[in-house]
């Protein structure tokens, strides 16, 4: 009898270990976290508002021939990331998926082209991802049965899905933005009033009917009205040095952005001024998961 008792609590000591050296301290739903790749092929993790954890990773197993992350989305339910690989082997880039540990990662779509924008729709479980001017997307349950959306004629440098609406935008840098359905229907291009506007990025706030959007011409961030352009409003300062990306957190009403110098945050009702929250000069790619998001 007391080898038995011995037996499993050595049992229960294995789990525990084993549970303990794979725990992931930021999975608890309802933890807004930044995500960043440094210039090499290590990602990091942060709780948007405890800068002291970070938690660092390099994705296993690692894609063969893995080159750079061009884009990256998350499904917070599930506690898992997208991203898109660029491999030095044409058989290697497509869109990978992993825990938001980095663990786990697996190949789910291949691309002959690179992958600029993903977009997750967690009520309806699609995908969606942009090659060059090619908008395609999946089911999450039947990966394998990829359906063309249709061509854009533009080549697009950023996409996000709003999951009320069906609608899926996007942008090419140029002074206008762009949806279509999400079941592929027509195109309607919504010119912004800005002059010189050249929209390279974008994230929606579509309770309060706005689009966020990076100003390439200027290099900072604004937002306007999400189904006329117009009311375009300055949220950052001008002429941010090396912007890479920016993300909202709408349930706080705060934005960040990473740049040459690091991760910055602002209020998104311009009740104070930009704060730098981490000094960092080897971001290479950014993106935000703020799973409380109203617009979800």
């Amino acid at each position: 009898m007391n080898k038995i008792v011995i037996l499993f609590i050595i049992f229960i000591l294995l789990i525990a270990a084993t549970t303990c050296a794979y725990f992931d301290p930021f999975a608890a739903a309802g933890v807004p976290s930044l995500f960043w790749q440094d210039t090499g092929k290590q990602i990091y993790r942060m709780p948007a508002y405890d800068t002291e954890e970070v938690l660092d990773f390099y994705l296993e197993p690692e894609p063969p021939g893995f080159w750079d992350v061009t884009a990256m989305a998350f499904e917070p339910i599930a506690g898992m990331m997208y991203l898109g690989i660029v491999t030095d082997t044409e058989t290697g880039t497509g869109i990978y998926r992993a825990h938001y540990n980095g663990r786990n990662v697996e190949k789910i779509i291949s691309t002959s082209m690179d992958v600029q924008g993903i977009a997750i729709d967690y009520y309806t479980r699609e995908i969606f991802w942009s090659e060059a001017t090619i908008i395609r997307k999946a089911n999450l349950e039947e990966l394998e049965k990829n359906i063309q959306v249709f061509d854009t004629e533009v080549y697009i440098t950023d996409l996000e899905v709003d999951m009320v609406s069906h609608r899926l935008y996007y942008v090419d840098g140029s002074g206008s933005f762009y949806f279509i359905y999400t079941d592929g229907g027509p195109e309607t291009s919504i010119s912004l009033t800005i002059a010189g506007s050249m929209a390279g990025k974008i994230e929606l706030s579509a309770f309060d009917n706005k689009i966020f959007w990076l100003n390439e011409a200027d290099m900072s961030i604004y937002h306007s009205d999400i189904n006329s352009g117009e009311n375009g409003v300055q949220l950052s300062p001008s002429n941010l040095p090396g912007v890479i990306d920016f993300s909202l957190d709408l349930e706080t009403g705060h934005m960040f952005w990473a740049d040459s110098r690091g991760i910055f945050q602002i209020r998104t009702d311009g009740a104070f001024a930009e704060q730098l929250i981490i000094n960092s000069m080897n971001i290479h790619r950014f993106a935000g998961d703020f799973m409380n998001a109203k617009h979800y």
